[in-house]
């Protein structure tokens, strides 16, 4: 099995983003979408939620 050389650059970088930029990037996308599916219209009619003026 030969021995692979990496880079000091490539190793910070693969491992700066597995762990910090991946989790982030994944916290960011799972609020994005519970954003938009609790904006959506109708999502509080279901949930029993009337508007009362």
């Amino acid at each position: 099995m030969a021995d692979k050389k990496v880079s000091l650059r490539n190793f910070i970088y693969r491992e700066l983003f597995k762990a910090a930029l991946l989790p982030l990037f994944v916290i960011a996308v799972t609020l994005l979408s519970l954003y938009f599916i609790r904006n959506r219209p109708g999502y509080g009619s279901c949930l029993g939620d009337s508007k009362r003026s």
